[in-house]
């Protein structure tokens, strides 16, 4: 619907903006921290109990390397 709330199926996802800087999403009932990186790209994603759940590294010329965890 919006930047702050969306529904595919009957998943429910809100996020969570600290100005215009995504800071947490929960879905359901799981939290997760985004952390964001000095050019504002998502470098790590971690849950509510601080363990990481995934990361981005980007590189010159457009590569990226993406790690999920779980």
């Amino acid at each position: 619907m919006n930047k702050y709330y969306e529904k595919t199926g009957s998943t429910v996802t809100t996020s969570y903006y600290l100005g215009d800087r995504l800071v947490a999403q929960r879905e359901g009932t799981a939290l997760r921290y985004v952390h964001q990186n000095h050019l504002t790209g998502t470098a790590l994603t971690t849950g509510s109990d601080g363990s990481s759940i995934g990361s981005i590294r980007y590189y010159p010329y457009e590569g990226c390397v993406i790690r999920m965890s779980g």
